[in-house]
């Protein structure tokens, strides 16, 4: 881990100075017909929130990892996924929108696990392997509540094509010829039904893919992660802005971190180039204390203002991130900061986090391995 840079505190400074000059100028926009009680505006409210993939792959991404191994690791992940229990914890965080109301929601690893039963002969009443596509089942929890969220734009990142599958619980007993279990991951723009035509237009949607991408090998291949990005270009009441979600390569020690901070380049010189207003949500991977990557600096840099650090820095430093894989930890033990609603040119006025515990379960305790974060967001 590496330590803070010194010449760092400038880039926080130059983005507290950019927050100071936001907020002068916002009394005389909201004079002039903007937010406040001449107007009849409102700001727009975003959230970010991680939904956890269920398990930790990294077991299964080591070079050296012979088949007979791999097909026990992947059997191990897709039990950690299954005791992680996506159906459950889905609704802490459907709870946490409806309490919301959220007008736009960036969401990382919104996994597709597809277990399928290939040869085997299932035994009667015997329960076959579940599969869980995390999109349909959280809007499908928050159809249940009354609410409507339009998917706007879907990126895909990595994809893992079907392997073997041991799970004799679900009838899936050889290590080869009875199931297999695939992993698409995404990341997905969400839009409230229920603000579409009154206040919030959108328009343009795109998705993307970074040049730059980590690789590892699996099984003697290749495998690349494939991270990138969503923005969907709008206006909300009369104002023009663009919405973007990403979530950056994951920077263990010694390792992509130089991948994550291209990445944080390509992001700038990419779907954050843009004249409009911008509200950058996701998981960046980067620590706001510097301790890991200049990713959050470089994003900083381009004149952006993070919103935890003009509302929220002063109630608790806000950490974002990482509870135990099988989500049992008792207490929070989130230690950084990592999840971030960034905005250019527009005034975030409110900032919270959404802790995900479930009290009443005896597992998982959490909602997923990331606090979510919530913000107000003030256009001009």
């Amino acid at each position: 881990m590496r330590g803070v840079r010194w010449a760092r505190t400038s880039h926080v400074g130059v983005a507290a100075a950019i927050a100071c000059v936001v907020a002068f100028a916002a009394p005389a926009a909201a004079g002039a017909g903007g937010s406040g009680a001449g107007g009849g505006k409102r700001d727009v409210t975003v959230m970010t929130q991680n939904l956890y993939l269920g398990s930790s792959l990294d077991a299964a991404l080591v070079p050296e990892i012979t088949p007979a191994q791999f097909v026990a690791t992947v059997a191990a992940i897709y039990g950690t996924v299954n005791a992680t229990k996506f159906p459950l914890r889905v609704d802490k965080i459907a709870d946490e929108i409806t309490a919301e109301r959220p007008d736009l929601i960036g969401l990382q690893e919104v996994s597709n696990w597809t277990a399928a039963v290939t040869h085997a002969v299932p035994t009667p009443g015997e329960p076959t392997p579940p599969s869980f596509d995390f999109l349909k089942i959280l809007t499908d929890a928050l159809a249940s509540r009354g609410l409507h969220y339009d998917v706007v734009k879907i990126a895909n990142h990595v994809s893992i094509a079907p392997v073997p599958l041991v799970a004799p619980q679900f009838g899936c007993r050889t290590t080869a010829t009875d199931c297999t279990v695939a992993l698409q991951d995404r990341d997905v723009i969400l839009r409230n039904h229920d603000a579409a035509g009154l206040d919030l237009d959108l328009e343009t949607a795109k998705a993307g893919n970074f040049p730059t991408q980590a690789t590892v090998q699996l099984l003697g291949k290749p495998l690349s992660f494939d991270r990138g990005w969503a923005y969907v270009d709008g206006t909300f009441d009369g104002s023009k802005f663009r919405f973007v979600t990403t979530h950056l390569e994951v920077a263990r020690p010694e390792e992509f971190g130089d991948v994550q901070e291209q990445q944080a380049r390509e992001l700038v010189a990419g779907p954050l180039k843009t004249l409009r207003p911008v509200i950058l949500v996701g998981d960046v991977n980067s620590a706001a204390d510097g301790s890991t990557t200049d990713s959050y600096f470089t994003i900083l840099r381009a004149l952006f203002v993070d919103a935890w650090r003009t509302n929220g820095l002063k109630r608790n430093p806000g950490f974002t991130c990482c509870r135990a894989p099988l989500l049992n930890n008792p207490t929070s033990m989130l230690d950084e900061r990592i999840d971030y609603v960034l905005t250019r040119l527009a005034l975030p006025t409110s900032a919270d986090l959404l802790l995900g515990e479930i009290p009443t379960s005896p597992l998982p305790h959490w909602a997923s391995d990331h606090a979510g974060l919530v913000a107000t967001v003030r256009l001009f």
